[in-house]
């Protein structure tokens, strides 16, 4: 005859289990055996117990269970709080995000600089700033795309630092390539906080921040009466293909309409990235009395014509552009090299014109 395997008392199990009440010892109690039932009572003392494996295996499974419902409960409190709220430092209502006294103690004769930045790119967007600093352009006003962006550039420039409701709370910490999903969410709101800008009232001049400036480009647009049209912007190094990364934006009903049009478009999501739709909406009938012009493409060249075909006209302007833009050189790291080469007025495709003087 096997041996009895004797009942389960306080006894046996202090040996398991602290006297100060556990949690494994509050998990393996959790299927207490009444003495009235067919597993406690006196015909069934050999199935009272429970062996010390299977009250393991219980309690593992059971902090198994509680880990996953804990995991769930603290991802979807992390979406909530990046989707839905807003942390009260950053706080700001849709119509108030954009100080007015800061705006207009930026704002030069009511016109304003715009560029948007994400953290990724928070070092290329210095670069820029010198060089829009050096030829005296002090309207600007920094679009920070997610937190880490804004705190970096509120310790530099914090009267001109704007951080909008629809930025992203969690950090874009690493380049995002062109074409990717990534790079469509960081370049898409491009027309809500452009809008935003032009209810308040403002001439502005959106620009990419992987860019040189060499001159003011304010002048260049002023001289060619860009105050007579709606929108004034550039090629993007093809014909007829308009680029979304320089823009002059008047606050008329037209061209407001125009940048809402362009909005709705982006949010159909039947388009990649901000640059076709933005040529769709100018192609569409309604629009067809909308003032616009094209900027010259000596001042204003694609990186195509500058650093890819090396087709820019120097000798047409040997001063070369007001502002040099790298949109077609790929990658963070090769951006940056070449703004820095180009910030010590350096040009990959200048020896041409230098061979011939």
């Amino acid at each position: 005859m096997g041996q009895t395997t004797p009942p389960a008392t306080e006894a046996n199990a202090s040996i398991f289990v602290n006297s100060s009440e556990s949690l494994m010892d509050r998990m393996t109690r959790v299927l207490p055996i009444s003495s009235g039932s067919r597993l406690g009572g006196k015909r069934s003392r050999r199935c009272s117990f429970i062996p010390v494996s299977a009250r393991i295996r219980i309690a593992l499974s059971l902090l198994l269970v509680m880990a996953v419902i804990h995991s769930l409960c603290f991802k979807q409190t992390l979406e909530v709080t990046a989707s839905d709220t807003q942390p009260e430092l950053y706080a700001a209502e849709q119509e108030s995000w954009l100080h007015e006294d800061r705006l207009q103690k930026i704002a030069v004769d009511n016109k304003i600089t715009v560029a948007a930045i994400n953290y990724a790119y928070v070092d290329v967007a210095r670069v820029w700033l010198n060089s829009v600093q050096a030829v005296n352009v002090t309207n600007f006003a920094l679009i920070a795309l997610d937190i880490n962006a804004y705190d970096a550039l509120m310790l530099d420039y914090p009267d001109n630092t704007f951080m909008p409701p629809y930025s992203n709370l969690t950090t874009v910490s690493k380049p995002v390539m062109h074409g990717t999903g990534e790079f469509r969410a960081v370049t898409c709101t491009r027309p809500r906080f452009l809008l935003d800008f032009l209810d308040k009232g403002y001439t502005i001049f959106y620009s990419d921040i992987d860019s040189i400036w060499r001159r003011n480009p304010w002048k260049v647009y002023e001289n060619a009466q860009g105050h007579t049209v709606d929108i004034a912007f550039t090629l993007d190094g093809k014909a007829n293909y308009i680029c979304s990364c320089f823009l002059f934006l008047r606050p008329t009903n037209e061209c407001k309409a125009a940048v809402a049009k362009w909005r709705e478009l982006i949010d159909t999501k039947q388009f990649k990235g901000d640059q076709i739709p933005f040529n769709a909406m100018l192609n569409m009938p309604v629009f067809k009395s909308l003032k616009t012009m094209m900027l010259d493409k000596n001042e204003f060249p694609s990186g195509r014509e500058l650093f890819k075909t090396c087709t820019y006209d120097w000798e047409v302007n040997r001063d070369g552009p007001s502002i040099v833009h790298a949109n077609y050189m790929k990658g963070h790291d090769t951006k940056l090299d070449v703004l820095k080469e180009v910030e010590q007025d350096y040009f990959k495709c200048r020896e041409k014109v230098d061979a011939s003087t």
